[in-house]
């Protein structure tokens, strides 16, 4: 085996920071102009002839994941470096309030939470667009009240099980309750009432004779597409590891309501029952049909490891409750779980796509927040080895470096934040810095 010398390694860091700078500064320019990023996307969803959800992972203009308030989140954080880059952060979100329809919000990805999140983000002293951002805390609150109302209603009327578009990260009130837990939103008793409603989520509930989990859902996994078998499952954008997430940063910053750390407690025990174990380790399945989960025999698919349905970041919320609660046992698990990951990544090398959602982006940044506690020299490796991947799947002729060979289809450009180039370029930035970034905006992964 051959060891670097410190001065060779220290060498090879440099170049690599070099290397990263350069890379996000391109990308700075090539998505500076609104104009010209709509003009791309509008071509691309025509040439590509996708249907309307694809189109809508490559732009939708108030989507956090792949509109205006993804990029301008790039902006901010660039402004806390150069404040030339605010400007450009600002227009991008005067068009994300232009196109803003405060009646179709949904969760923390798109409408008005998605902008909310953005502009606060934006805002350096916590005093900036406060009448906007005022307003835009309004209408959430009674979009959260409206979800909640109809939810209690499904549970006394015993009217099956729930959808994600109630309870997740990235439609549902989990998202919308890691808004609300940042600092400046000042909406206590919503918080509380988001967090009891997830507290109760996880009792069991009695579907078609059979005692499930409380956050099954009756349709499919896409996105709440009525085919396929119903389903529990496990992911940190779409599952329980979401919710665990947020109850247990809620914990950690002293929000906390009745029976909350019971609550914390039931998912992560559920979470260890159902975890598997292969050459590599101990691993989650993405999902489990009704079938699959009541016969108790299971050998899952091999799936990706990622942030939105993977074990890296089921491991960070295992980590995140085992801080909350100083259980040290279950942030044991949770490190073996993320290096058994990685063990598996590396041998199997099943990811090709650059971005935060499910690519290469995505575990580097949840790793990189996992060991900024654990300090491992074996994940701060991994982390920088992966930083050298993400620059390797930069493409000199894309439009925006980077381009989404995932859901959608293969050789998409996409300027987002989920899938896209604003989200590899910020997760380049934290990892560039190997420091929370300056403007949290990882809060919307709830990793932080």
């Amino acid at each position: 085996m051959t060891r670097r010398c410190p001065d060779e390694k220290k060498k090879n860091m440099k170049t690599l920071d070099s290397d990263i700078q350069s890379c996000v500064a391109e990308l700075a320019v090539q998505l500076a102009d609104p104009d010209v990023v709509l003009a791309h996307t509008t071509r691309i969803n025509s040439e590509a002839g996708l249907r309307v959800r694809d189109s809508r992972l490559i732009w939708s203009p108030t989507s956090l994941g792949s509109g205006y308030p993804g990029i301008s989140l790039f902006y901010s954080e660039l402004s806390h470096h150069d404040d030339y880059y605010r400007a450009i952060s600002d227009q991008y979100l005067k068009l994300a309030f232009a196109a803003l329809q405060p009646d179709t919000t949904q969760g923390l990805y798109s409408g008005l939470t998605a902008v909310a999140f953005a502009t606060r983000a934006a805002s350096k002293n916590g005093q900036e667009y406060s009448t906007a951002l005022l307003r835009l805390d309004d209408f959430i609150e009674t979009y959260v009240h409206q979800v909640l109302a109809f939810e209690k209603s499904r549970r006394l009327a015993q009217a099956g099980p729930t959808s994600f578009s109630a309870y997740d990260v990235i439609t549902g009130v989990a998202g919308i309750g890691r808004y609300l837990l940042s600092p400046g939103v000042r909406r206590p008793e919503l918080l509380r009432e988001v967090l009891a409603y997830l507290v109760e989520l996880t009792e069991p509930v009695e579907y078609e004779g059979n005692l499930l989990p409380g956050w099954w859902v009756a349709h499919s996994s896409e996105l709440g597409e009525k085919t396929g078998e119903s389903h529990v499952n496990f992911g940190m954008s779409h599952g329980i590891s979401g919710v665990l997430a947020l109850l247990s940063l809620s914990w950690e910053a002293e929000e906390r309501v009745a029976g909350q750390e019971e609550a914390i407690g039931r998912i992560v025990d559920w979470l260890l029952e159902q975890s598997v174990h292969d050459e590599f380790g101990m691993r989650w399945p993405a999902t489990l049909s009704r079938s699959e989960y009541l016969s108790g025999h299971v050998v899952p698919a091999r799936n990706r490891p990622s942030w939105c349905y993977g074990s890296p970041s089921i491991a960070r919320a295992l980590q995140l409750a085992g801080q909350a609660v100083a259980e040290t046992s279950w942030q044991d698990r949770a490190t073996v779980a993320v290096v058994a990951a990685l063990s598996r990544l590396e041998s199997h090398r099943d990811i090709e796509e650059p971005g935060l959602c499910h690519g290469w982006a995505g575990i580097m940044h949840t790793v990189g927040t996992m060991n900024r506690t654990l300090n491992l020299d074996t994940l701060a490796t991994k982390r920088d080895e992966m930083l050298v991947r993400v620059l390797e799947t930069r493409i000199s002729d894309a439009p925006f470096s980077f381009r989404n060979n995932s859901n959608a289809g293969s050789n998409l450009d996409a300027p987002g934040f989920s899938e896209g180039a604003a989200g590899v370029a910020l997760s380049l930035l934290a990892g560039s810095a190997n420091h929370a970034p300056m403007t949290s905006w990882d809060q919307a992964l709830l990793l932080t």
